[in-house]
């Protein structure tokens, strides 16, 4: 609220910080603890404490573009598979409220970006054998309808990029599901192309407008 003067013509200075908070993981506490601050440094707060749970390789965070929500991986709940492997899990965090909403809890969890309102990342199928065809999972969660959508399975993703508002992602040769190469979708699952016809091991952005792509021994 600002209170400006009628009855003078000086210039009346006003400083504004975004209303968009800025998001961050600490440990000053002891745990890994979800902050959230102004641009301008004030106003932190604690908006989700650490359990104590998280393994501080596990964590992953991921502040969608425009609103005061983020995606959180950890490994906060503690829970475990059938051979006591640790789960990562997967939150939509309120950056307001502190609200959180689970989205997922598998062996592996990858954050791969927010695009508008749909975050997409890549899940392992929790029981899934080493050889199943469709153990990891490529996925797109809306987060305005709180619908999910599978854009790709395979055995194993070679590498996930997004760029300009699409997906480009690489299946690997062993047991995949489907053909190798590099495809790319839109992230509400339309729009599917074949850009390379063999598999691609790795992918860099390596300006706006182009991605450079290593095929076996080549670029």
């Amino acid at each position: 609220n600002l209170s400006l003067p009628t009855d003078t013509k000086d210039v009346q200075k006003v400083i504004l910080a975004p209303a968009k908070k800025h998001a961050f993981v600490s440990k000053r506490t002891g745990t890994l603890d979800l902050y959230t601050v102004d641009v301008d440094g004030k106003n932190e707060k604690m908006i989700l404490s650490g359990t104590g749970r998280e393994r501080p390789d596990a964590v992953a965070l991921a502040i969608h573009p425009q609103k005061n929500v983020a995606a959180l991986v950890s490994t906060r709940d503690n829970l475990k598979n059938k051979d006591g492997f640790l789960l990562n899990t997967l939150l939509v965090v309120d950056l307001e409220t502190g609200e959180t909403k689970r989205l997922a809890d598998s062996e592996r969890i990858q954050l791969i970006d927010w695009i508008g309102d749909r975050l997409v990342f890549v899940k392992i199928t929790q029981g899934a054998s080493e050889a199943n065809p469709d153990r990891h999972k490529l996925m797109s969660y809306d987060l305005s309808s709180g619908s999910e959508k599978e854009l790709a399975t395979t055995n194993y993703f070679n590498d996930v990029v997004s760029a300009k508002g699409a997906i480009y992602y690489s299946p690997a040769v062993y047991k995949v599901n489907g053909t190798v190469g590099l495809y790319k979708i839109q992230p509400d699952g339309s729009g599917k192309k074949t850009v390379f016809e063999k598999e691609v091991w790795n992918i860099l952005r390596t300006s706006y407008d182009k991605l450079n792509v290593s095929v076996g021994q080549d670029w």
